[in-house]
């Protein structure tokens, strides 16, 4: 079961890179952008 979560984790990562370079950002901002939507999941637990 663990590694199917971490799929999911990993692919929603993924996703969000993948999302972050498609918008033209660089490698800072796209750092940023992951900080971002990582405190955001934290906040939620």
């Amino acid at each position: 079961m663990m590694s199917n979560n971490r799929e999911v984790v990993d692919a929603e990562w993924i996703q969000l890179i993948t999302e972050a370079k498609n918008m033209g950002l660089e490698q800072a901002e796209i750092r940023a952008f992951l900080q971002c939507h990582l405190e955001k999941e934290v906040e939620k637990v």
